[in-house]
């Protein structure tokens, strides 16, 4: 449950939260199950934060730092998260659907399971992505082998695998030869 100071502190207002933030950087946010639907939370600082299951549906959290924040089954459907920093946020069975992610910084965050599709598979199954053997242990090989046969993304034309274009420089390639391999 929400610490009922954090939600009134941010409901004062992202200067005065983010004022207070770096006044008090180590304490731990609790704004689990909080409602915040429709909040304007632009440029706000929840790096860390424990958003386990708030409702952020519909917030405009454009620009804001959500960096190793946890949002497990939050509620994010037709949020603004344009150029938010979700770096290493914890984001399994969140609900993203409508959600705007332009310019979303996601490096390093759990998109496993998002709005219950695993994510990766849906990546992979429409091209955007590569099942990559030496991590997914071939998880994905079918999804692959499906937007081969159908062209989707990727596949769509030609190119060469990254870790194929890699090699061919380690071995003292250059760009060009190796990008038609």
């Amino acid at each position: 449950m929400a610490n009922d100071k954090h939600v009134a502190l941010l409901k004062q207002g992202v200067h005065a939260w983010n004022a207070w933030r770096r006044e008090n950087p180590l304490i731990r946010l609790d704004l689990s199950e909080a409602d915040l639907k429709g909040a304007n939370l632009s440029g706000v600082n929840l790096s860390w934060a424990d958003l386990f299951h708030a409702n952020l549906g519909e917030a405009s959290l454009a620009k804001a730092d959500l960096g190793e924040a946890d949002l497990r089954e939050a509620t994010l459907s037709g949020a603004s998260l344009v150029e938010a920093n979700l770096r290493l946020a914890k984001l399994f069975r969140v609900l993203l659907a409508e959600a705007d992610l332009t310019g979303a910084k996601l490096g390093g965050a759990d998109l496993s399971t998002v709005d219950d599709t695993d994510l990766a598979d849906w990546l992979v199954r429409n091209g955007l992505a590569f099942d990559w053997p030496q991590y997914s242990q071939g998880a994905y090989a079918d999804a692959q082998r499906d937007a081969e046969q159908n062209e989707r993304g990727l596949w769509a034309g030609t190119f060469v695998m990254p870790w194929q274009f890699r090699a061919c420089l380690r071995n003292r390639g250059r760009a060009s030869k190796c990008s038609d391999l």
